[in-house]
């Protein structure tokens, strides 16, 4: 993964413009949303490596939701992923270009993706512009934006969460699909888990915020005090067991399409490393360890 996210980047001109971008994009991530592409279409039977070019884009695009999110006129955050935000690094012009670049890189890719038939790139390109769009990352951060304490019940914000997390998470799940030309019965099972998938794990992002010291979660934490979260509506024992209670049904219709597979164990490594970040980090689990090593 990280090769491929390397190659997929390389030096070129615009050399600082680039060199922002692979700051922003090989810094220390986890890669969940990438490694569920792979994980899926290796469960689905096909070789990860048909997926490697959507599973980039779709690190691409976070890497540049990250980017944008720090921005002093959104969360004005000072770190992420244990070092110096993007604009904190290269300038806010340079980090806003960047976030751009990377975005287009991503189209590119799903574009270019071998082994993938014309309409299956051209479907993976219509989702990643429905999930990036007015309904789905960029929506997702405007509602942020206008947030205030007391102003969002449970219905409301679970819906900004889905936008904000979990369409990036269900259309991991789906490019994977793609990948393996599952039944669309399949893809939108899959889509759902997904999504159940990303709100959890919002809801452990709000508990980290909330709960968990810079150094434990290596960006900046507190921020979201005079916000509505989940944690500010149901507590932080309530939140828990609402993240617990969807990773389960995520879990669950995971194991319906793709068995207990690499996916599986990506989800269970997943929910015990986030929650270890109050504490100590866990290691990965052996089906996510040895897909992370194909």
């Amino acid at each position: 993964m990280e090769k491929a996210l390397d190659l997929h980047l390389s030096a070129e001109p615009p050399v600082g413009l680039i060199e922002a971008g692979r700051f922003s994009l090989l810094g220390n991530g986890k890669r969940v949303r990438a490694l569920l592409v792979l994980a899926a279409a290796h469960d689905l039977g096909v070789d990860p490596d048909v997926a490697m070019n959507s599973a980039c884009a779709i690190e691409m695009v976070h890497a540049a939701s990250l980017v944008l999110d720090d921005l002093p006129c959104m969360d004005d955050a000072l770190h992420r992923r244990d070092r110096e935000t993007t604009h904190r690094a290269y300038g806010q012009s340079t980090a806003i270009l960047c976030a751009i670049g990377l975005i287009a890189r991503a189209f590119e890719l799903v574009a270019d993706a071998p082994r993938l038939t014309p309409e299956t790139r051209s479907r993976m390109a219509a989702n990643l512009a429905e999930a990036i769009g007015y309904a789905g990352l960029t929506g997702g951060q405007y509602d942020d934006l206008l947030i205030k304490s007391g102003h969002k019940n449970r219905q409301e914000l679970e819906g900004l969460y889905m936008r904000k997390t979990g369409v990036l998470f269900s259309l991991s799940l789906e490019f994977g699909a793609m990948a393996a030309d599952a039944e669309q019965t399949d893809l939108k099972k899959l889509s759902d888990a997904g999504a159940k998938l990303g709100i959890a794990f919002q809801l452990i992002d709000d508990l980290l915020d909330a709960c968990a010291s810079r150094e434990a979660v290596g960006k900046d934490v507190r921020k979201d005090i005079e916000r509505t979260t989940a944690v500010s509506l149901h507590g932080v024992q309530g939140t828990m067991r609402e993240a617990d209670a969807l990773k389960a049904e995520a879990r669950s219709g995971l194991a319906e399409i793709l068995g207990e597979n690499a996916t599986i164990g990506l989800v269970d490594w997943m929910s015990d490393y986030v929650v270890s970040r109050v504490g100590a980090r866990a290691a990965p689990s052996a089906p996510a360890q040895r897909l992370a090593e194909h």
